[in-house]
């Protein structure tokens, strides 16, 4: 008698388990409430169980992203291997890399590319390094977006706009 009722226990355990596993156990008290877009106005938590934390846009001043853009990040598990836009061994996939950018690598090289959009799949403040030919280097920590109303960090976007050099007059007589 005592082991069915082990048994009973054991597989209702198991099936709490199991219903966790695809909607939870409503009864439990340490179930986290649902997080969805908010309702009547409020804000809510934005609904995202996997994704990048930044997506970064990247253009240029007064016209195209330059082909040999380079963008190299670095974030608490190190730095990346850096993503070079005429470089196609350089791209990555979510699945083998943490810098992903909007490119085919079954296309040709982009050519009159507007905008450069790349997600960073890191976690934490994030360096980011952006440098071409003819451009300013551009450098900056970003730090992922909070809401009161969440816990953890939310996705957030940056937009980087490469600024030309200015040319060097040369040193006054």
């Amino acid at each position: 008698m005592l082991a069915h009722k082990v048994f009973v226990l054991g597989a209702a355990g198991a099936l709490c388990l199991l219903g966790l596993a695809f909607v939870g156990c409503k009864d439990h008290p340490h179930n986290p409430p649902p997080v969805d877009g908010g309702q009547g106005g409020e804000g809510g938590c934005p609904v995202q169980l996997h994704g990048p934390l930044f997506t970064v846009e990247v253009t240029a001043e007064g016209g195209l992203v330059p082909a040999d853009t380079t963008i190299t990040v670095d974030w608490s598990a190190g730095t990346e291997p850096p993503f070079v836009l005429s470089d196609p061994a350089t791209w990555k996939t979510a699945d083998d890399g943490n810098v992903v950018c909007d490119v085919d690598p079954a296309a040709p090289l982009p050519a009159d590319l507007a905008a450069l959009v790349c997600e960073l799949w890191t976690s934490g403040p994030t360096a980011v390094f952006v440098e071409a030919k003819g451009f300013v280097p551009y450098k900056e920590t970003l730090t992922p977006g909070k809401s009161e109303a969440c816990e953890g960090p939310t996705p957030t976007v940056a937009e980087i706009q490469l600024a030309r050099e200015v040319p060097d007059a040369g040193t006054p007589p």
